[in-house]
């Protein structure tokens, strides 16, 4: 089975085919006239995607407004500053700001105030309201000390929670993937365990593993600094490590419209940059079971089975030019050998079971012949002799090769690099770009899973961002971004001939019958952004334009598939018959 998907999104408009370029102009006007009725209304939305705002209103002691003062932003790690002016209201206003720590200062225009300088924390997707009172002074500075939580946001009614850079670096996580600290908010909970989560059909492309209210995991949308990194098929693409990561938001509903391509929650990440700082981490976990006790329930008799797993890694950022320009990278890497355990060797499943011994000894005790001329006791006999274990080596070993134990072993590595730059106090941008593998062998066996049922995983993707954010004036911001990801993956069924074979209750072997499976897929976006405040309305309108080609095929019943259920306990069947047990048999009386 072959199957392949194109999806091209304007605004918010989705199609599974190519349209000329003039239904896209129209489209996009449309969307423009439509955004800007809407937003005449003087309300006040979030900020765009990876970004936050801050705004607020100057005053003095006794509740009177400051015009003119000058309001400058500097963020504390890369030293870069923005300024604004208040107007005649005494607000002041910040748009399109990277998630960091700020110290804003306040200059009254007359000397008859004090100067105060507040530090403050402004986190992923964030629209803060931050009013500054001023107190007389004459020249003397005051400063204080804030934290993030501390602001207020009462513009926004969305249902979010975002994931510190001290959750992520102080929580533990078996395999560090940040994701999985999603679990911890409010509404969410683990979609793993449905049984769409490891369908061979879509399991190409790892599903996020999160279920708001309920839905499945490839319902939702993840982002990692503003571009969308899922699959056609709901999947999750693998970009950066938990390592550079600097925070996430995660949103559960009530979420802005320039969200789109979800129908459940949307992750909203930001990766870390680099600041004036030279700052660097380095990690590892190193598990070896030579200092492990033995599994309880264990069965291998050589001794304790393999359970080795490293994970190390490290980060890097340093200026390359101080105010201006700054890179961060990251490396991490995960090694795993690990057995899975099959326990198929059990001589109940194919030894002749209690009910059948009672039915041949009742069969064997007979004096009764068949109208046919058959004694019943030669036929308890027949059935006694064709039931044991030795007329049908071929099922014993299909039971006794695939069981005992088996390596799952699972490499994988993440590599992100990202160069942030300043060109003036209105114009700012960056590129990021990423590259990982992943590797596991033996997935889906164990418990009465043969070996011959798993499947190698194979993944490799790629990509990159740029984004430019140019400010025209204090109440009008242009945002673009644009990236591009390249996918492959392959799973390889470990029997590359087949059949499948399900033996209900006993045990599953073969191919999978979506096996083997190859997934391509090459995604571009581009999306653009215009943010105006005019008084007390803001207007916000854009484009985006996402095409997905991806590809995926599936050889799906190649191999066959024979499906046995369990069969009738015989003791059963005797107690049910009576003093007849079947008509083929003749009148036992």
């Amino acid at each position: 089975m072959r199957a392949s998907s194109r999806l091209n999104r304007i605004g918010s408009v989705n199609s599974t085919r190519r349209r000329p370029l003039i239904n896209h102009l129209f489209s996009l006007c449309g969307l423009l006239l439509c955004t800007v009725v809407f937003f005449t209304v003087p309300v006040k939305p979030q900020a765009s995607s990876s970004l936050a705002e801050v705004r607020g209103q100057i005053t003095d002691s006794t509740g009177a407004v400051i015009p003119n003062a000058t309001v400058t932003l500097t963020d504390v790690d890369k030293g870069t500053t923005k300024t604004a002016t208040t107007d005649e209201n005494g607000d002041y206003l910040f748009l399109a700001l990277q998630p960091s720590i700020y110290d804003l200062k306040v200059d009254a225009p007359s000397g008859n105030f004090a100067s105060k300088t507040t530090r403050l924390t402004l986190t992923v997707g964030q629209q803060a309201n931050f009013p500054v009172e001023l107190s007389a002074g004459g020249v003397a500075a005051e400063v204080q000390i804030t934290s993030g939580e501390e602001i207020v946001e009462t513009e926004r009614t969305q249902q979010s929670t975002v994931i510190t850079p001290r959750e992520i670096l102080t929580l533990p996580l078996s395999r560090r993937n940040y994701l999985d600290l999603a679990l911890l908010t409010p509404g969410v909970s683990d979609s793993d365990n449905i049984n769409d989560a490891s369908d061979a059909r879509v399991a190409q492309g790892r599903a996020s593993g999160l279920s708001f209210g309920g839905s499945n995991g490839r319902g939702n949308l993840v982002t990692v600094d503003g571009g969308p990194v899922v699959t056609a098929t709901g999947g999750v693409f693998d970009t950066v490590s938990q390592e550079a990561v600097q925070e996430f938001q995660v949103l559960r509903n009530s979420y802005n419209a320039e969200f789109g391509l979800s129908s459940g929650g949307i992750v909203n990440t930001v990766s870390k940059t680099g600041s004036n700082r030279i700052s660097g981490s380095v990690f590892g976990l190193f598990r070896d079971d030579k200092f492990d006790a033995r599994n309880a329930f264990d069965f291998n008799p050589n001794g304790k089975s393999n359970f080795n797993r490293q994970q190390y890694g490290g980060s890097f950022g340093a200026p390359i030019q101080r105010d201006k320009t700054f890179f961060f990278t990251a490396y991490e890497r995960f090694n795993q050998n690990q057995t899975t355990f099959v326990n198929l060797n059990n001589p109940n499943n194919y030894n002749v079971t209690s009910s059948q011994n009672q039915l041949f000894s009742f069969l064997q005790g007979r004096a009764d012949v068949l109208p046919n001329g058959v004694p019943v006791a030669a036929i308890g006999a027949g059935l006694r002799t064709n039931l044991t274990t030795t007329n049908f080596p071929r099922t014993i070993n299909l039971f006794t090769s695939a069981s005992g134990q088996f390596p799952f072993d699972a490499n994988q590595t993440f590599f992100s690099a990202r160069v942030d730059h300043t060109f003036n106090e209105r114009a700012s941008g960056f590129v990021r770009i990423h590259a990982n593998d992943l590797l596991e062998e033996n997935q889906a066996a164990g418990s009465l899973t043969a070996v011959s049922r798993g499947r190698a995983l194979n993944q490799f993707n790629t990509g990159v961002l740029l984004s430019y954010t140019q400010q025209f004036s204090g109440n009008l911001v242009n945002e673009l971004k644009t990236d591009f990801n390249y996918y492959k993956s392959r799973l390889t069924p470990n029997d590359p001939n087949g059949p499948e074979i399900n033996i209900e209750g006993f045990g599953n072997f073969g191919r999978d019958i979506f096996l083997p499976s190859v997934g391509f897929a090459r995604h571009f976006d581009i999306l653009d952004n215009v943010t105006y405040v005019t008084g007390n309305h803001t207007l916000k309108f854009g484009a985006n334009l996402f095409n997905i080609y991806q590809t995926d095929v599936n050889e799906t019943f190649f191999g066959g598939r024979f499906n046995f259920g369990q069969a009738i306990p015989l003791a059963s069947i005797i107690a049910l018959s009576g003093p007849t047990l079947n008509y083929k048999l003749g009148a036992l009386n």
